[in-house]
């Protein structure tokens, strides 16, 4: 994962020491992920997490137009 390299050089440049002790959690791991996680590429992270959120957008939209169906209160 070479994008992973260049942000962990970026983050070195750019925080200061205390900052750097903010990202561990207490029990030791990084907040960047676990060992048993698969780590995304940013453009394939962002592909996927768009793809969820219209899903997401969809499966509200059609249960907020049920409960104003039902309920026979029209917000739009």
């Amino acid at each position: 994962m070479p994008w992973a390299s260049g942000l962990q050089d970026f983050s070195q440049q750019i925080l200061a020491p205390h900052e750097k002790q903010s990202l561990v959690l207490s029990n030791g791991d990084a907040c960047v992920g676990k060992a048993d996680e698969e780590v995304l590429p940013p453009d394939e992270l962002l592909k996927d997490y768009c793809a969820k959120r219209t899903e997401l957008d969809r499966k509200i939209d059609r249960t907020l137009t049920d409960i104003q169906r039902i309920s026979g209160i029209d917000i739009s």
